[in-house]
């Protein structure tokens, strides 16, 4: 074991050392100060951060840069995720990738402005052929922006294998030597758990808040803590860097038992497939209640979490009599700046404690399962969760109530309704998540009387009716525009949200750019297709169950 455990360090090593020559004469893809707002792996809602974040500055339009020759073999123009976004190819085997971008530069945004008009689509996602729009190291291949799911101006730059598109942590790969950090990383909370209801942490088995002080030499220290049977250990942690205004997630977590080590965990690489492993690694029950995302240093049932490098016995440490026990948790940055926590343990024999009933079914993580009452079905296949579950599963006359939302679900799960006995608008009406007075839409598949979604959080699922068209409103309320100006409308639906929107201008189609965060969408008149004069535009919106707005106006280009 220990010379393949060797070799496994061996050909790393080789590999770091290779990526990083090869990355090494790379540029920076901004020509300012580069400022990290968000690290590679950092604990994201639903997923690790697949890339790292710069920021801009608060500000939008700085040149973005290919960071080395190459060509570009995707494209995509979408309101969501990473919005308007550049993949670009290079010839040692890797793929950056550009997210967020306000607009393309030439010939890109020719080449993508010609696919829309071609296409009629405003949405749209590009393959460009080989050799078809090649780049070359420093070429400005677009601006920075805060398009799609972009909580403010910056700009996501990814690595990824063009082979596997596994995306790998482009700090390993020599880039960014600019970047300065010398601040140890920020441990706000540490937690004990312990394995199961017969283990015990001072007297207790459920996971338990530990204090802890600072030490003379800046360690962190907890007074000695008593245990019988198994426990490990979670932190609330994150990084924080030299003019970054952000909480970044941090690099490496060691966790050693009397010099052993216990958990290894590196945020180095990860497929997209792994990432929602993020809502079992960290303690997904308190994140939903207090918003709080403890890393647990432990993984029961051994699922396919690529951060973790190392884990004996799960990540637990088993306190036996007689015997005292020295924990160090140590938390890296990349830079190898590093914050110290130290446990020590002993054994104390506690009462045994008579384990209370859960409420609802017990679930079998490793089994599918079917539920059916009336019109109403759920079902699910095998390791749709994480472990096993206590699930309160109720039917009642309209609704379905899947438990809580507290509990992580990882593949999954199918909602059904047979709708032949209701008296309700079937091309209106979808399958709702309901949250108090918020209702979230599903897109739902329908065969005839059979309503269907597939769902990855529990909760309280019911049809529910779409009658109402969106709602339109020009924001820039005039009627004389110059050809450098935009028409800007603000729209919204309540329900089941925007699903389609399409301008004409002189009976034209014309490129429309939607905004979900704000709110606005809106037409560059550069575009060229509104006239000098006077200019008929129509624009209609129409939400995802099919209601429809039309909004006509009549504006003078100068």
């Amino acid at each position: 074991m220990k010379r393949v455990l060797l070799m496994m360090g061996f050909c790393l090593s080789s590999w770091l050392t290779y990526a990083q020559q090869e990355f090494t004469d790379f540029v920076k893809p901004l020509h300012i100060p580069l400022v990290v707002n968000g690290t590679f792996g950092e604990l994201r809602s639903n997923h690790f951060h697949s890339g790292i974040d710069f920021a801009t500055q608060r500000k939008t339009g700085f040149p973005i840069v290919a960071v080395a020759d190459g060509e570009i073999n995707r494209i995509k123009v979408s309101p969501f995720g990473y919005g308007n976004v550049i993949y670009i190819r290079h010839d040692n085997g890797y793929t950056t990738v550009y997210a967020h971008l306000e607009k393309f530069e030439e010939p890109i945004a020719t080449y993508v402005m010609n696919a829309h008009y071609k296409q009629m689509q405003s949405e749209i996602e590009l393959f460009p052929l080989q050799g078809e729009l090649k780049v070359k190291k420093n070429q400005v291949i677009a601006f920075s922006g805060n398009t799609g799911s972009s909580g403010g101006p910056h700009l996501h730059f990814e690595v990824r294998e063009t082979q596997s598109e596994e995306i790998v942590n482009p700090y390993l790969l020599g880039m960014f030597t600019e970047v300065v950090d010398t601040q140890k990383p920020i441990i706000n909370e540490l937690y004990a758990y312990p394995k199961s209801s017969n283990d015990r942490v001072k007297g207790l088995n459920v996971p338990l808040p530990l204090d802890f002080k600072r030490a003379a030499n800046g360690d962190y220290m907890v007074e000695k803590l008593f245990v019988s049977g198994n426990v490990s250990f979670g932190i609330n942690s994150y990084d924080v860097l030299e003019k970054s205004f952000g909480k970044n997630g941090v690099y490496e977590i060691k966790m050693r038992v009397n010099g052993t080590l216990y958990t290894h965990v590196i945020f180095d690489k990860f497929a997209f497939h792994q990432s929602r492993y993020i809502n079992h690694y960290i303690d997904y029950k308190r994140y939903k209640l207090k918003n709080s995302r403890v890393q647990k240093l432990f993984n029961t049932n051994n699922h396919d979490i690529p951060i973790f490098k190392q884990l004996r016995n799960e990540g637990f440490i088993e306190v036996k009599p007689g015997e005292d026990y020295q924990v160090v948790i140590e938390v890296s940055d990349f830079h190898k700046n590093t914050q110290i926590i130290r446990i020590p343990l002993s054994y104390k024999s506690y009462e045994t404690i008579e384990p209370k009933q859960p409420e609802g079914k017990y679930i079998d993580y490793y089994r599918d399962y079917i539920f059916e009452e009336g019109n109403k079905y759920v079902e699910w296949k095998p390791n749709t969760f994480y472990e096993d579950v206590y699930l309160s599963i109720d039917f009642t006359e309209e609704e379905i109530i899947l438990g809580t939302d507290e509990i992580p679900v990882h593949e999954n799960i199918d909602i059904r309704f047979d709708v032949s006995s209701l008296a309700i608008d079937k091309e209106k009406t979808f399958i709702g998540k309901v949250d108090g007075k918020k209702i979230q839409y599903f897109e739902t598949w329908k065969r005839e009387n059979d309503f269907r979604i597939r769902s990855k959080t529990l909760g309280t699922y019911r049809l529910v009716e779409d009658s109402e068209p969106p709602l339109v409103h020009l924001k820039n309320n005039k009627t004389q525009f110059k050809s450098s100006e935009r028409i800007v409308f603000e729209i919204e639906d309540e329900l089941s949200g925007i699903g389609h929107y399409e301008a004409k201008i002189n009976d034209q189609w014309v490129l429309l750019h939607y905004d979900y965060k704000t709110k606005t969408l809106y037409h560059d008149l550069n575009d060229g297709v509104a006239i000098k004069g006077n200019n008929n535009l129509i624009l209609e919106i129409k939400d995802k169950m099919g209601n429809s707005t039309i909004f006509e106006y009549s504006f003078t280009l100068l």
